[in-house]
């Protein structure tokens, strides 16, 4: 006898970048990531960043946290600034962060960042100036403090 174990959006609770995520994976990511409250969010698995699909960055867990390791949509953040990072195109609220913490204000530009704040310019390969540490105390723990959808989204 088969089962067909294939999840479906309608009987999940949570998706990570348009994928369902099953309860028992979410428990698992759960003890790396902190509560993940219902809803659909788009993980940044590099870096760690997260936020509600189509929405800015509502903050950072663990990056690589198997569970969630789908690629992001390129406009899950509702990006409209020219600038991508670790392939998502930022929102001007994040654009505007990262660059008080030293990333270069140029438009149409490709950057990997990591949890440590280096960044690396896509196209030419060149490490740039880092932003610095952006989660030291997730690093530091190895845990999240979860996921949620924030008051001013839901």
């Amino acid at each position: 006898m088969k089962f067909n174990l294939q999840l479906s959006m309608d009987s999940v609770k949570v998706s990570i970048n348009g994928h369902p995520i099953s309860e028992r994976a979410l428990r698992k990511a759960e003890k790396k990531a902190g509560p993940v409250s219902p809803g659909s969010y788009w993980y940044d698995q590099r870096a760690g960043f997260w936020g509600v699909m189509g929405h800015e960055c509502s903050g950072i867990i663990p990056p690589f946290i198997k569970e969630f390791s789908y690629s992001m949509p390129k406009n899950c953040a509702g990006g409209n600034t020219g600038v991508l990072v670790n392939g998502r195109e930022l929102h001007q609220k994040d654009f505007d962060l990262l660059v008080k913490r030293g990333l270069q204000r140029f438009s149409e530009k490709s950057y990997t960042v990591d949890i440590s704040g280096n960044v690396i310019d896509a196209a030419t390969g060149d490490k740039l100036r880092s932003l610095g540490k952006l989660a030291p105390t997730i690093e530091k723990m190895k845990r999240g403090f979860g996921m949620h959808v924030p008051e001013e989204i839901s």
